[in-house]
């Protein structure tokens, strides 16, 4: 019998490398330039800092070098700006104070040119004058069309206990038969006896009620806007920030 082939020994492992310590790897890569930072390494046992160990008065934040300049600035220019503000809004204040005031005035003075008409008392027919119409009317207690129609009524004569007006022809355009018997009925109301009314609608020469109102009205309005502009706070607001008085917003205080 043929003797049996030996078996093939097998390769041995080829070894495993060696593990480059830290500080050889970091000269290697140091070496090729490879790094674009230089290797951290590891701090040795006896190097680590203690947990309770406080960091050196080097590593430690000085308080005297804190951003002092940069704070001072920006205190002193909140101060500043707060100190302008309340400026403003004494300003403000003093300005609606006096606009209170100056307008009060304004109303009282209007008032006074008007109430005392208003409360007087019912004036008998035969008293009636074309000049105290605009009293009798303000003492009607009328509303609605009636009271539109009146408004712009001009009282020309009385005969007795028959009252002749003119209608404007410009406010005339709501006006019918039947308004002049209803306001006759409130004119008896007012005057407590009967009364007779003859309206002509025509051109008129002499103001009504309603054209008194709106003059009076204007008149109010064009000495608040004054008061305003004369105002000695509006006008340091003004010439301060640059403003302008919009005196369509004024409105007079009635």
């Amino acid at each position: 019998p043929e003797p049996e082939p030996e078996p093939e020994p097998e390769p041995e492992p080829e070894p495993e490398p060696e593990s480059a310590s830290a500080d050889e790897l970091y000269a290697q890569y140091a070496d090729e330039a490879l790094l674009d930072q230089p290797f951290a390494k590891e701090p040795s046992a006896d190097k680590k800092p203690l947990a309770n160990q406080e960091p050196s008065a080097k590593e430690k934040p000085s308080a005297d070098k804190a951003p002092v300049t940069e704070t001072v600035q920006t205190g002193s220019a909140t101060a500043k700006m707060s100190a302008v503000a309340d400026r403003q809004n004494v300003l403000s204040q003093e300005a609606v104070a006096t606009q209170a005031t100056r307008a009060e005035q304004v109303s009282q003075r209007t008032k006074e040119q008007t109430e005392p008409e208003a409360e007087q008392p019912k004036i008998p027919l035969s008293q009636v004058t074309p000049e105290q119409w605009r009293s009798v009317y303000l003492g009607l207690s009328v509303g609605g069309v009636i009271q539109n129609i009146a408004a712009n009524l001009v009282l020309v004569e009385r005969q007795q206990n028959q009252l002749n007006f003119v209608l404007d022809i410009n406010n005339s355009s709501l006006y019918e038969e039947s308004h002049r018997q209803r306001l006759a009925a409130v004119l008896e109301e007012y005057f407590a006896e009967p009364v007779n009314l003859n309206i002509e609608v025509a051109e008129v020469s002499t103001e009504t009620p309603q054209a008194t109102a709106l003059r009076l009205r204007a008149e109010r309005q064009a000495a608040a806007v004054e008061s305003m502009k004369s105002d000695s706070n509006v006008q340091q607001l003004i010439a301060r920030f640059g403003g302008q008085l919009l005196e369509h917003t004024v409105k007079p205080i009635d």
